[in-house]
């Protein structure tokens, strides 16, 4: 992808304009028109010109993007067209910044009072206002709505800094409810990561516009303090809609006719309304400056999310003041100039955990959107995925190398078996293999080296034995040395109190000693082999009658697949205190599918977590397993299956199950668990 810092196109052969110039040269005039959106749109006009007489001799080299300023146009647009003052957050932000600044508020001063939705999409506001003044004090609320209270605001005020010239303090109010609109153009949608389908926000004001519709205005317009206890936030909010609505003279049948958008500006004049009237009594006007700052917070993300499409995030600023030694005076952010896409991409790459690379940067979206300029943004709650796909794509590409070349040096070694020889769908020729066959040799073997190049990658662990025999080798070269320079020097070899040399012959032949013993030990320090044993029983395979044929090629599949690679002996699968399933080695004298699940593999269901048993015979609470695994059974591994299963897996091998091992168990008991999930209702009664 080519650079991403766009900019703004321009008609090529765009002449000078003398009287254009000198009408952008002077933008004070402008600003003083009667019309607040007839100035703002003069002034995208008045911009517009300069950038085609300064972009023409761009756009004859080949260097403007209109496509992609046309695209951004559309987008910004689509989120105009509801909220005509949206600006994009990185804008917003700056301009703002740049207008407090001018009242004596910055990052060292003050404190951010931010109130948003509780909905983790609004994190990307909030952390950018971090960016600016520093960490905030949340009042955040379901919908936005305040109910933190006067004791609430007053304990983040009380965290404010203090000045040391005037003493006194500042605090900024940030209070967005917020919307989704999507790279659609769809109002309230939102497609979030890792979640299928669309979602929508807020979700919050949304089921209020439902339930007001339905039910009314009369029978929600309650009195302050009257909530359900058992949904407060909620509660709270929709009263306080319906009695906005009411206060703004709609009825229970004008209300039949509002849509989201409306209801979101409804909402965040109730907010804006309660802020002022908490501010009033918790705020002190004499020891404090302050700034208010409502609006609208616009999600504009892509369809879906993680798509080719841009995640965008605008604020449509309703209404911003300050109050400075007593005083207000109301700030109007079109009479900053907006930043170019150049300044707000320096100023968002600053070094910070939660935002991509500098690498990464050159590929992020920042470019002229209409009236404002917008920047590509990660939300920083979740994973960054960009990043996300660059990971996957490298382990991906490493895992194939690396197959790649275990394979081609089984092939030749073994000489005659090639990729060709195996199943084209290898989890397939595993499930349709017999109960008591292995995997085809070839796959085997594959297996088997990329498994023991991971577990092995260690060079120490695997050169352990050398490394053991140093000290010994270094000890007898020692004594060695010694030995072969008295007879190379002609020195006699009677150690005399007297001689230098004598001395130092004496500390080698110490340290040499002590080499040699310490190599001594260290070879017979050997760790012991696990210890493996038979397991005494017969081979059962057990499949409750009632299971449906998909659920049982499930449990057959699991099986064949554990026994073939790995220590495993035998398999139990309990689920709603039945036992369905009994495969490989059970007890002689035991009845298949007459078990029953004991205290252990019930605090694994309960937990959630499972319990692997590495020593089984030295556990004093094997006994539980008696009635199902052979008593000479060396390990058991306990893995719970959704919340009303367990699996039981027992082995030949006093630590016979790895990490690695442990890690699969766990990964096809999740896929046992779906199966479940997806199997008829009477087989799972």
């Amino acid at each position: 992808m080519a650079a991403r810092v766009g900019t703004v196109p321009a008609a090529a052969g765009a002449v000078s304009n003398p009287r254009t110039q000198r009408a952008c040269s002077h933008p004070r005039a402008i600003f003083h028109a009667s019309s607040a959106r007839r100035n703002l749109t003069r002034v995208v006009r008045c911009q517009a010109s300069q950038a085609a007489v300064q972009a023409a001799p761009q756009a004859a080299a080949g260097l403007v993007q209109p496509a992609e300023v046309n695209y951004l146009t559309a987008r910004a647009n689509a989120v105009t067209t509801h909220f005509p003052t949206a600006l994009g957050v990185d804008d917003f932000l700056q301009r703002l910044e740049r207008a407090l600044w001018g009242y004596g508020f910055k990052n060292d001063n003050s404190i951010a009072m931010v109130n948003l939705c509780r909905d983790e999409v609004t994190h990307t506001l909030k952390h950018k206002i971090d960016q600016v003044y520093g960490s905030s004090f949340s009042t955040h609320g379901l919908g936005g709505m305040l109910t933190l209270g006067v004791t609430g605001v007053g304990a983040g005020l009380s965290h404010s800094p203090v000045c040391q010239i005037s003493g006194k303090e500042r605090y900024v109010f940030f209070s967005f409810p917020h919307i989704a609109i999507d790279s659609r153009g769809s109002v309230g949608a939102i497609s979030r990561p890792g979640r299928a389908g669309t979602s929508c926000a807020c979700g919050a004001v949304i089921k209020c516009l439902g339930e007001v519709k339905k039910e009314g205005l009369s029978c929600n317009h309650k009195q302050p303090g009257e909530h359900d206890p058992e949904d407060v936030e909620f509660s709270i909010l929709k009263q306080r809609l319906a009695r906005r609505l009411l206060v703004e003279g709609h009825n229970d049948k004008s209300v039949e006719g509002l849509d989201l958008v409306e209801l979101t500006k409804v909402t965040e004049r109730a907010i804006s309304d309660d802020l002022e009237t908490l501010i009033s009594h918790a705020v002190d006007k004499k020891k404090a400056d302050y700034a208010v700052v409502t609006g609208v917070q616009i999600h504009n993300w892509g369809e879906p999310f993680d798509g080719k499409e841009p995640n965008l995030e605008f604020v449509a600023p309703s209404s911003i003041y300050v109050v400075v030694n007593g005083q207000r005076f109301d700030v109007d952010l079109s009479r900053y100039p907006r930043l170019t896409p150049r300044q707000i991409q320096l100023l968002a790459s600053a070094p910070d955990a939660h935002y991509p690379s500098p690498a990464e940067e050159a590929e992020v979206i920042v470019n002229k959107a209409g009236p404002t300029t917008v920047r590509q943004i990660d939300p920083p709650y979740m994973y960054s995925s960009r990043q996300a796909r660059r990971s996957m794509k490298s382990h991906l590409k490493s895992y194939a190398q690396l197959t790649k070349e275990e394979i081609a040096a089984l092939e030749a070694d073994e000489g005659g078996w090639t990729l060709a020889d195996l199943d084209p769908d290898f989890w397939t020729a595993v499930s349709s293999s017999s109960s008591s066959s292995r995997f085809p040799a070839a796959a085997a073997k594959a297996c088997v080296a990329v498994d023991d190049l991971l577990r092995d990658d260690d060079w120490v662990a695997r050169n352990v034995d050398i490394l053991r025999a140093v000290p010994l080798v270094a000890g007898a070269v020692g004594v060695s040395g010694v030995l072969a320079n008295r007879i190379a020097s002609g020195i006699a070899p009677v150690v005399t109190a007297s001689s230098s040399q004598s001395r130092a012959d004496v500390l080698v032949i110490v340290l040499s000693a002590v080499l040699l013993l310490t190599g001594l030990q260290w070879l017979s320090l050997k760790p012991k082999p696990p210890k493996q044993a038979e397991p005494e029983g017969h081979v059962v395979a057990y499949l409750d009658g009632s299971l449906p044929p998909s659920l049982v090629d499930e449990i057959q599949w699991t099986w064949r697949a554990l026994a073939a690679s790995t220590r495993a002996r035998s398999l139990t699968l309990f689920h709603r205190g039945r036992c369905l399933a009994q495969l490989g080695v059970a007890p002689a004298d035991a009845t298949p599918g007459s078990a029953a699940p004991g205290p252990i593999c019930q605090q694994a269901i309960e937990s959630g977590r499972g319990n692997y048993l590495a020593n089984l015979v030295l556990f004093p609470g094997r006994l539980e397993f008696s009635g199902y695994l052979p008593q000479n059974m060396q390990a058991a591994l306990v893995q719970p299956v959704g919340e009303e299963g367990v699996l039981v897996v027992g082995s030949d091998t006093q630590r016979g199950f790895s990490q690695l091992d442990q890690a699969w168990v766990a990964a096809l008991g999740d896929k046992l668990e779906v199966a479940l999930e997806t199997a008829s209702p009477a087989a799972k009664a």
